[in-house]
């Protein structure tokens, strides 16, 4: 096989799962809660058991608890319910030292202590972007706000995919990863802006040009950032993708990496204008 046929053999796989999901999901988001939320909540699940399985590759417990314990946190952040959260964390990770205690050491790959910080590091993470998305969908426009940020980080992430494959000759980050290049990171965040900018004009038309444009070349900014965070983080724990649920993306933390870092600063723009 050319090394041309093989920089494109994964595209095909690639482009049915965005026709079945990018439909999908954008359905879901119009229709809103029970709909929306359970979609969220179902990513959530799955992109922790990833991380669990990356974090503490021996233990059941985590493969099973921290799927649960994320979701109920992004219900607690989402609904207010600040004590629930405490109450679960900690009951969670106390019933965990209980379990381990009762391990074998040598049935122990990763430190109790290491454990511990990355999975809270990984439940703020991921919960609280995921819980500010169920937030921001009920108020006014939060639809097309929504709509702009998944069109966004969508083409930004494909954009500068195809664009590094076609014209990318320096890399960005090659530390952190071989693939990405400057130039298919310049060509993602220009589509990515200029496509969520274009969605929030037309449809919020009250907005401020220049807030759409800038909020939106923040997004598309974050994403790519947001992507090589977790490259960073598989490279720290030796994967190569964090699940195969998805054809030729990889696990659903592959599929949200850039979406999790970009949707604090968007909520933030969703709030003040």
């Amino acid at each position: 096989m050319t090394q041309t046929k093989q920089k494109w053999q994964d595209l095909p796989k690639r482009l049915l799962t965005v026709a079945i999901g990018a439909p999908l999901v954008f359905v879901l988001v119009y229709l809103g809660s029970p709909f929306y939320d359970v979609i969220v909540l179902g990513v959530s699940v799955v992109a922790a058991f990833e991380v669990a399985r990356m974090v503490a590759p021996d233990s059941r417990f985590w493969h099973f608890g921290f799927p649960v314990l994320m979701s109920l946190v992004i219900l607690g952040i989402a609904y207010g319910q600040v004590v629930v959260i405490g109450v679960v964390c900690a009951v969670t990770f106390a019933a965990w030292f209980v379990v381990e205690q009762n391990r074998p050491a040598e049935e122990r790959a990763t430190p109790a202590g290491m454990i511990v910080l990355y999975l809270l590091a990984a439940l703020v993470y991921i919960s609280v972007p995921l819980a500010l998305l169920l937030i921001v969908r009920p108020v006014v426009n939060g639809l097309w706000w929504t709509f702009a940020l998944f069109a966004n980080n969508w083409l930004t992430d494909a954009s500068a995919l195809i664009g590094g494959r076609l014209f990318g000759k320096t890399k960005l980050a090659p530390k952190i990863s071989g693939a990405k290049t400057v130039e298919g990171a310049a060509i993602g965040l220009a589509v990515g802006t200029l496509v969520g900018f274009a969605v929030l004009v037309v449809t919020v038309p009250l907005l401020s040009p220049v807030i759409a444009l800038v909020v939106n070349f923040l997004i598309s900014a974050l994403t790519i950032i947001g992507d090589l965070i977790e490259s960073r983080v598989k490279r720290h724990f030796h994967v190569k993708d964090a699940g195969k649920i998805l054809p030729g993306h990889g696990g659903f933390l592959d599929r949200i990496d850039g979406l999790l870092l970009a949707v604090p600063i968007w909520y933030l723009f969703v709030m003040i204008f």
